[in-house]
């Protein structure tokens, strides 16, 4: 019978050529375009740039495929762009001009490159894959300096930068799962030469340089597994610590076009959480008082962050203040706007006026002699506090304010939630505070899961799934969902997984379609009902410990004229 069925599928396999333009081989292990930053991640773009590679190696040009030089180990290529060409130089060598917008590098024997001169943690770097360098189409002579490299070999380079590999493995396989999500579905894409950099901009990538045993085994043993919410890629926003209560994500993040708009928009697998279910949301002065000034029993309470205090005396937080609004002025959450020569007047009061659930500010006013400032979003609250030219760890912190003993008499500290107290007895106080404390907890913006969070509970007997789902609510684990059509007929998942079961997911857009699955070389004919609109087939008694293929293919010869377009990928679970 399996013989019988492996004939047919190799006949549909046969017809699928006939009946569609081409076929398509879905990709698990993906090409990342990461854009290399300078030794300060100042810049991605490049007037000149020198490399080498331990290996022989090539360079083409991209848009023809034309092998242009052949360079020898440990030979340094100079690389300049100007007037819409490249300026290649080989050691005591002439100079070779070469028309076009991009030009690629490529090594033999997966030798790696190194871009002179450029170091991370103080250490050169090394980068495996291929090298791009490519044209900037707005600024003249310049250029970015592109890393080709498969997925799970990016995530190697990221997972160790991203948390400490002492955090333990299953804390280490939460953060390869968030960070694979992360690079499949960025929040927002912003370059157009590369997908992600190599800075905390994206994720943190230092090349080979910086792989480790223990997180190449998180990435490996999470080979191809994704968070999913209604079968979905989630966005996996990720922190260094939370505080013990995590944010939602309308409340610290915006929408930045078509306009600006905050608070943003309800993700609900985003949505405020404390770690401790007998903690109430702490929307209030006093309870954000209550909590942050207190260890409240938490996950990441083993965080150096967990709880924090900043100080600043008067005329320091008033000077502070002033050049950071008039710095930020424009970011569209400071309002009104005013121009650099404006006169402030002296600084009055700092006022809460808005707290998310876990007691993050979420809009606050800064009261001068001759203008309020209103003030919204955790990025340019924290970005406004700044101490020591770094800005506050975040934005779930509360004020107090300390005055002249001899003026108060025995009330020298008043917290935030005293202002509207404070303000009817203002002419028993003096015309300004001596000094200002914000009391917080936590590091980063708060949203999703908390690193130091992850490595409690890791310690704590928590799996990786486990983790994920309660930083992540209503999430499942699967591979990434692809589409499958007459044009793109063929899906290949590759998994890794040591004791989940797993379903073939189909949802079905209302079409008949016959489907051939090959699940570690056993061979499944699935015939979709288009009354059912999701199909979900057990495949764990063919699911192996370690690294698993599922290969599924649609037989087009019957669905060729019904535009069938079907949605598939392997859902994992422990339960």
């Amino acid at each position: 019978m399996k013989l019988r069925v492996g004939i047919i599928f190799l006949i549909f396999l046969v017809l699928n050529l006939f009946f569609c333009n081409y076929v398509y081989s879905y990709n698990t292990d993906r090409l990342i375009r990461v854009g290399i930053s300078s030794n300060d991640f100042s810049k991605l773009l490049y007037n000149e740039t020198n490399i080498t590679s331990y290996s022989k190696y090539y360079v083409y040009n991209k848009e023809n495929n034309k092998k242009i030089l052949s360079l020898n180990p440990n030979e340094v290529l100079n690389v300049k762009f100007k007037d819409g060409k490249f300026i290649l130089t080989q050691e005591s060598k002439h100079s070779i001009d070469v028309l076009s917008k991009t030009i690629e590098l490529k090594s033999e024997d997966n030798g790696y490159f190194q871009i002179v001169g450029l170091k991370r943690a103080g250490k050169d770097v090394f980068y495996d894959g291929t090298i791009e360098f490519v044209a900037n189409k707005t600024q003249n002579n310049k250029f970015a300096i592109v890393n080709i490299v498969p997925l799970e070999n990016y995530l190697k380079s990221v997972v160790p930068n991203e948390m400490p590999v002492r955090f333990g493995l299953e804390a280490l396989k939460a953060q390869s799962v968030s960070a694979r999500n992360y690079v499949l579905k960025p929040r927002e894409k912003f370059y157009k030469e590369f997908d992600v950099c190599d800075s905390t901009s994206s994720q943190v990538y230092y090349g080979i340089s910086s792989r480790k045993e223990l997180s190449n085994k998180a990435v490996d043993e999470t080979r191809g597994i994704v968070a999913l919410y209604k079968d979905n890629l989630i966005l996996a926003l990720y922190c260094s610590t939370i505080g013990g209560y995590s944010e939602s994500y309308k409340n610290a993040f915006s929408i930045n076009k078509p306009k600006v708009k905050f608070p943003s928009e309800d993700i609900p697998y985003l949505r405020a959480k404390p770690d401790n279910k007998h903690v109430q949301k702490l929307e209030t002065e006093g309870l954000a008082t209550w909590f942050y000034t207190n260890d409240i029993k938490s996950f990441d309470i083993e965080s150096p962050y967990y709880r924090w205090e900043t100080s600043w005396s008067y005329n320091e937080i008033e000077d502070i203040l002033k050049k950071r609004i008039i710095q930020n002025i424009n970011s569209g959450f400071i309002y009104p706007i005013v121009d650099k020569d404006f006169n402030f007047g002296k600084l009055k009061d700092i006022k809460v006026k808005e707290r998310g659930e876990s007691g993050k500010i979420i809009s606050l006013d800064i009261v001068f002699d001759n203008i309020t400032f209103n003030v919204k979003k955790e990025l340019i609250i924290r970005k406004l506090f700044i101490k020591n030219n770094r800005m506050l760890k975040s934005a779930n912190f509360v004020l107090q304010f300390v005055y002249d003993k001899d003026k108060l008499g025995d009330k020298s500290l008043k917290s935030s939630y005293y202002q509207f107290e404070k303000e009817e007895a203002s002419s028993e106080l003096p015309l300004h505070f001596d000094e200002v404390k914000a009391i917080g907890g936590g590091f980063g913006h708060g949203v999703g899961l908390s690193q130091f969070g992850a490595a409690f509970m890791a310690k704590n007997g928590y799996n990786f799934e486990k983790i994920l789902k309660h930083y992540y609510s209503n999430i499942n684990l699967g591979t990434e969902p692809y589409h499958l059509s007459c044009y793109d007929n063929e899906y290949l998942a590759q998994f890794y997984t040591k004791d989940k079961k797993a379903f073939l997911v189909f949802e079905n857009n209302l079409s008949f379609a016959k489907i051939f699955v090959d699940v570690n070389d056993n061979l499944i004919e699935i015939n979709l009902n288009p009354a059912i609109i999701k199909h979900k087939e057990d495949i764990s008694k063919f699911i192996k410990k370690g690294t698993n293929i599922v290969k599924v293919t649609l037989d087009n010869e019957n669905n060729n004229k019904n535009k069938v377009n079907i949605k598939t990928f392997v859902e994992l679970n422990s339960d």
